[in-house]
């Protein structure tokens, strides 16, 4: 799931999650991507609909082509999946290295269907990351700092 703002006539993504699952494990992991000029110590919280925030340390920042991201993660429970599953929206925050808030909003309809569906094959997923990857070169090419 992303987060895209018009940027004349493209979409960017600013904010991103993925939910991933090892093959054969049961452990599955949150991350919340979002521009590397964050307030790391902060972190970044999550919400779903009017719930209390969860919060979420970064754990590394890297460069994405030619922009950066910095990455939150936060082991999910069933109560998690639960909460993805029945929510509308997934609201992401954190503080930017100025100090202003970043408020992000996912909407979560189709979550259930696509968690309940069959798991992407890694081929695919390597493709979508790689066109996630383009987007977020364009957006940096739209958007520079």
């Amino acid at each position: 799931m992303d987060v895209r703002l018009a940027a004349g006539c493209k979409a960017v993504v600013v904010a991103g999650t993925l939910l991933t699952e090892r093959t054969g494990g049961s452990k599955k992991t949150l991350r919340i991507g979002l521009p590397n000029h964050v307030r790391l110590d902060d972190g970044a919280r999550i919400s779903f609909d009017q719930g209390p925030p969860v919060r979420l340390p970064f754990v590394e920042c890297y460069a994405i082509g030619k922009g950066d991201v910095c990455v939150a993660e936060y082991e999910v429970g069933a109560e998690l999946i639960d909460q993805l599953k029945r929510g509308t929206m997934l609201v992401i925050e954190a503080t930017s290295a100025a100090g202003a808030p970043m408020i992000y909003r996912l909407p979560l309809a189709g979550f259930a269907q696509a968690y309940e569906g069959p798991p992407v094959q890694p081929k695919v997923f390597e493709e979508q990351q790689g066109k996630l990857h383009e987007e977020l070169d364009d957006a940096h090419e739209v958007n520079p700092r």
